[in-house]
Parts: structure tokens; sequence; C-alpha cells
């Protein structure tokens, strides 16, 4: 009897933290088996073979391994591309920023070697935390474009004394503005008399000789 392997939830990425704060070279696949009535294959030991293609679905073999699994209840198996054995090729190695990669899925239902084509898939988003661990992702990009000029600010508060108006900011007045024109900081001593009381001053003095 014949099954055929279900992609439920695609890759993903292991979430775990490994030292130097590094992603582990681990992609989570999920699946299920089904027969080929579309029935489940449940509690059933099975042999699946992953293998990760370059360029196209009949691209070269750059990476395989394969994994002896037990389906659940629901036909489902579970596992880690990066932690199978019979190991061809290091998935640390591969340049994901290079090429497009596929995955071919192959399964013996009876736990032998005695493989089924069951899938071909592309990967459409590049197993970032993999990607990051060889990207040179510590040296700068280069500087972007200027953005556009942002619109102009509103005018500030208009303040208006003795008919003198200031936009924003501290507002300036002279001794004219507040009807002190006349007014000055000279002494007394130095300061000059009209000819009404400067003539007014010289009678007195003139008197007082008398």
């Amino acid at each position: 009897m014949k099954s055929k392997l279900t992609l439920l939830v695609a890759f993903y990425l292991v979430l775990s933290l490994v030292a130097f704060s590094q992603a582990p070279n681990l992609i989570k696949y999920l699946s299920m088996v089904r027969k080929t009535d579309g029935s489940a294959l449940v509690n059933q030991s099975v042999k699946v073979k992953i293998s990760i293609l370059a360029g196209s679905s009949m691209g070269a073999t750059v990476y395989s391994e394969t994994h002896a699994l037990t389906s659940n209840a629901f036909g489902i198996v579970n596992l880690n591309i990066g932690e199978g054995s019979e190991k061809f090729g290091s998935i640390s190695t591969i340049d994901w920023s290079s090429n497009s990669y596929f995955v071919k899925i192959e399964i013996d239902e009876t736990g032998g070697t005695n493989f089924t084509l069951s899938n071909v898939s592309q990967l459409l988003s590049v197993p970032y935390a993999l990607y990051a661990n060889s990207s040179g992702s510590s040296i700068p990009g280069p500087k972007g474009d200027i953005g556009l000029t942002g619109a102009k600010g509103s005018d500030g508060l208009t303040t208006s004394v003795n008919g003198v108006t200031q936009v924003g900011g501290a507002i300036t007045l002279t001794k004219t503005d507040i009807g002190l024109a006349n007014v000055d900081n000279t002494s007394d001593a130095n300061k000059t008399i009209s000819t009404a009381t400067q003539t007014a001053l010289n009678r007195l003095i003139l008197f007082l000789r008398c």
C-alpha cells in the first residue's frame, strides 16, 4: 500500500537560542502521512528522506538526510531538518542567498529504504536565521537617499504691545514705543535749560547783587 506525505505547516525556523546567539542549523518540519485513499496513516513506523535541491525541482541535491519516525494518532510526523541520519552534504554550508532551493520529500511507509516520491516544493522564504549566520549582516549597508522636506510648521504666537507686533519670540520695545522719548540718562549737572529759565535766573542773580 502506497502512501503520500501531505504538508500541513511549511518550513519555519527553530526559535531556540544557542551559544553566541547564533541560530541552530535546523528547519522545523511538520507533515501528515496519508494512504492513497486519503486516510491518515496513524501510529505507523515510517522512514522519510529529505533532500534540498538547488535551482529547480529537478536540481542537484546539495543536502539530504533520512528520519525514522512514528506517526501519531492523527498521522502527523514531526522532525527537524538537520538532525537526520545518513546525511549527504552539510546544511550549514548552504548559501541561502545565492540560489532558489526546493525540498524533496520521499517516504517508505514500512520504515525501510524503498522510498517513494511524495512531494517537491520550493522554499519560498529563505530560512532567515540560517542566512543571517553567514550574511555578513554586521557590515552596514549603503546610506539611503535623503528624505523629502517636511511641511512648514505653524507660525509662533503673535504678540502686539503699543502698536508693535512680533510673530514668535520676545518682543522688543524702545522708549519711544512706551511714551518716554524725551527721557534720557543725562546727569542733572549736564542737562541744558530753556532760554526763559536762563533769563529768569540771570534776573534773580542781578536782584541778589543789588
